[in-house]
């Protein structure tokens, strides 16, 4: 895991990027993940995050660890305190942020909208 204090580091720059910016995000076809929650339903989903970044805690508890360990092969950064709270958008971090593409449109949609459908009809049903 490679460290980083830098502002001026690429990697930290890209992620800033997609962070505080929508027109990144949408050029890039890239979300950022923030939180552990998140990273672990995009994980169980099957999915692989494109880059990972923790923090100082994050990169000594236990739960974070075990969500390094399944991102690979995605490379991760260990920033500083400070360059990580300024990429967080959560008011109390928990110490892992992650890029990913970002899902198609529509699909999800549809079948999301089939299930509901399925699920009323069953309520009718019995």
């Amino acid at each position: 895991m490679k460290s980083v204090n830098s502002r001026d580091n690429p990697a930290y720059k890209a992620m800033h990027r997609l962070v505080s910016k929508s027109s990144e995000r949408k050029a890039s076809g890239m979300s950022v993940l923030d939180g552990a929650h998140l990273v672990a339903a995009f994980l169980d989903s099957g999915r692989t995050p494109e880059a990972v970044m923790v923090n100082g805690a994050g990169a000594e508890d236990p739960e974070i660890i075990e969500l390094v360990r399944r991102s690979a092969p995605a490379p991760v950064t260990q920033l500083s305190d400070a360059l990580f709270k300024s990429l967080s958008t959560v008011e109390s971090p928990t110490g892992i942020v992650a890029s990913v593409l970002t899902p198609p449109s529509g699909k999800e949609g549809a079948i999301a909208s089939l299930t509901l459908l399925f699920l009323q009809i069953l309520d009718l049903l019995f």
